[in-house]
């Protein structure tokens, strides 16, 4: 939310997310379980 990173769509969108939205997609994505198989 700094600005820091030069990304203007996150940027409008970020600014619009509290701490604890935040916090919650975090949580969010950590949950997911990324699987793969490699190809034979």
């Amino acid at each position: 939310r700094s600005g820091e990173r030069r990304h203007e769509p996150m940027n409008i969108i970020s600014k619009m997310l509290s701490d604890d939205d935040i916090d919650q997609l975090a949580e969010w994505y950590a949950s997911i379980k990324v699987t793969f198989e490699l190809p034979k």
